[in-house]
């Protein structure tokens, strides 16, 4: 893998994580991220938590990359303001099955 910095080594702690075919996850986080920090936390996180470690890493890097003003912030608010788009679209069409049930029932007694 290659970054801004230097040629990843067989040596390098994140080889097993990041996928060959894809050098640009790599270039991701070293724009975003100060390597060997990460590289620092990567070694002190339980082994079977490091795949997660390193997936999150690189979505906050690609998000930050993305939108440098909130990143990851402005994924959860986009996500939050459709879940209350539909959550009132919800509510406007179960008040319109009440209604159809209602009418249904009322046809039903004539």
């Amino acid at each position: 893998m290659e970054s801004c910095e230097c040629k990843c080594t067989k040596e390098c702690v994140f080889v097993p994580y990041l996928p060959l075919n894809k050098p640009e996850k790599y270039a991701s986080l070293s724009k975003v991220f100060k390597m060997s920090k990460m590289a620092r936390l990567l070694k002190d996180i339980e082994p079977s938590q490091r795949q997660v470690y390193v997936d999150s890493i690189c979505f906050e890097a690609e998000a930050r990359l993305r939108d440098p003003v909130w990143g990851c912030v402005g994924i959860i608010r986009d996500l939050k303001l459709q879940l209350e788009i539909l959550k009132r679209e919800l509510k406007k069409k179960r008040m319109a099955l009440e209604e159809i049930q209602r009418s249904i029932i009322l046809r039903a007694r004539f």
